[in-house]
C-alpha cells in the first residue's frame, strides 16, 4: 500500500451546516492498494488535518465508477471538476508503486510536484 499527500490549488465546494464554502486549495491523498484487488484510490480533503482526512470531501471508494481505477490518470476528470490537477511526477510515483507493490510507503509532496519526504 502507498499513500501520497499533497496540497494543491482547487475550486471545490464544501457543504457545512447548510452553507456552501469555496476552497481555494485542497489536500489530495492518492495511493496504491492491493486489497481487495489491485487499484489506485484517491481522497480529497479540506486539509491534511487528521479530522479532515478522516472525513474527505470526496473519496473514490465511495464512487462506484472510480472504486476500481487501475490507471494513474483515472481520477483526472473527477479532480478536474474540483479544479485540481495532479502533477506528472506524482502520477509517475503512483505508477512506480503499482510496479513495485510496496507494503507501506508514504510520500509527502510539495505543491510544485517535488517530493518533500518519503517515509514508511
Amino acid at each position: 500500500m502507498s499513500r501520497h499527500y499533497i496540497i494543491l490549488p482547487a475550486a471545490a465546494q464544501v457543504q457545512e451546516a447548510g452553507k456552501t464554502r469555496h476552497l481555494q486549495s485542497a489536500a489530495v491523498i492518492c495511493g496504491y492498494d492491493r486489497l481487495p484487488h489491485r487499484h489506485f484510490f484517491c481522497n480529497v480533503s479540506e486539509s491534511l488535518n487528521a479530522d479532515h482526512i478522516d472525513e474527505p470531501i470526496w473519496a473514490s471508494i465511495l464512487d462506484s465508477h472510480l472504486d476500481h481505477v487501475t490507471s494513474a490518470d483515472g481520477f483526472d476528470p473527477k479532480l478536474a471538476s474540483m479544479g485540481i490537477t495532479l502533477p506528472p511526477a506524482y502520477k509517475d510515483e503512483l505508477v512506480r508503486d503499482w510496479s513495485s507493490d510496496p507494503k507501506n510507503r508514504e510520500v509527502w509532496w510539495e505543491p510544485d510536484g517535488t517530493i518533500a519526504k518519503v517515509g514508511a
